[in-house]
């Protein structure tokens, strides 16, 4: 079980759909183990289900790519797919309670002008320090809310999985977008044909 493993430790979460997981979100976690190095371990959690677009693979192929690509500060967790959870607030409660750990959710400055959105919004900071990296078109506010923290960082590089899959579906080479593991893994799997 998580509770033992990474009691008291600094944890960083950056779920997603990861459909496929690209070199995108890599950099994302590079940067944010770069910029803070307190933190100790980043998890990927592959989303049980979105609460606004579809998921294509299956959670046991999302879990596989992204097994296959991780680094030694970076592990994947099934907590949202083994919970069912679909809102951040949800999966925040149960990561906190099984994790014991100080939690760092991982968001792009595009979310801020989605919070609203969002299940409780205004308790998610009860549960995680937000760190908020910029995303290509979506410039980071001057001021951002409490229990929010800028990473600084060069703007991000703009992949995305859905110009991934769409490149595959019309039988188009997707190197230079996803690492080679996971590229391999769609076409042994035959994903996104």
């Amino acid at each position: 079980m998580f509770v033992i493993y990474f009691s008291g430790m600094k944890i960083a979460i950056l779920g997603g759909r990861f459909d496929p997981p690209h070199l995108g979100h890599l950099k994302i976690a590079e940067e944010v183990l770069i910029n803070r190095s307190d933190i100790d371990k980043l998890l990927f959690i592959p989303v049980y289900k979105h609460p606004w677009t579809r998921v294509i693979a299956s959670s046991k192929d999302r879990i596989a790519m992204l097994r296959s690509i991780l680094s030694d500060k970076t592990d994947v967790s099934d907590i949202e797919i083994k919970n069912k959870t679909v809102r951040t607030i949800d999966s925040l409660k149960i990561l906190k309670k099984e994790l014991d750990a100080d939690l760092y959710w991982i968001v792009g400055s595009d979310i801020l002008q989605e919070l609203h959105r969002w299940k409780n919004p205004e308790k998610l900071t009860h549960f995680a320090t937000f760190l908020v990296f910029p995303r290509p078109g979506f410039p980071m506010p001057s001021k951002l809310p409490s229990g929010f923290e800028k990473i600084e960082t060069p703007s991000m590089v703009d992949i995305s999985s859905t110009k991934i899959r769409s490149l595959l579906k019309n039988k188009k080479p997707i190197k230079g977008l996803v690492p080679r593991e996971v590229e391999e893994y769609i076409i042994e799997h035959k994903l996104y044909e």
